[in-house]
């Protein structure tokens, strides 16, 4: 049987939900600042990577293949429905929370480089 993929900590279980509420606000200079932050917790950002990057060595890349591997695999299969459901759902944020992670970044640099 494969190891299990570590779920994130709860420090980078609350960087998703931050990263999902600063997505979701409107532009200007409030978000421009959580954005920011978020940028700047590299810690979380780097274990949402290796997340998302053991989803991949395990499953394949692509949301698909991750989908379709997550739903033979027998290690879930055997979890309740609620720990499935869990586990796909955590799957599913973080495979979104990388572009999004990725447009946060190019934001701040075009701020950054602009003039005020």
């Amino acid at each position: 049987m494969r190891k299990p993929i570590p779920d994130l900590s709860p420090e980078a279980s609350a960087y998703m939900e931050r990263m999902v509420q600063v997505h979701k606000m409107p532009s200007g200079p409030e978000k421009e600042d959580r954005t920011r932050l978020l940028v700047a917790d590299t810690a979380s950002v780097q274990e949402v990577v290796r997340f998302r990057q053991g989803l991949i060595e395990r499953y394949g890349k692509g949301d698909e293949a991750i989908r379709k591997g997550m739903d033979q695999d027998p290690a879930l299969k055997s979890q309740s429905a609620l720990g499935r459901k869990r586990i796909q759902n955590r799957a599913e944020v973080v495979a979104h929370a990388i572009p999004v992670i990725s447009q946060m970044r190019e934001q701040i640099q075009r701020l950054d480089r602009t003039p005020d």
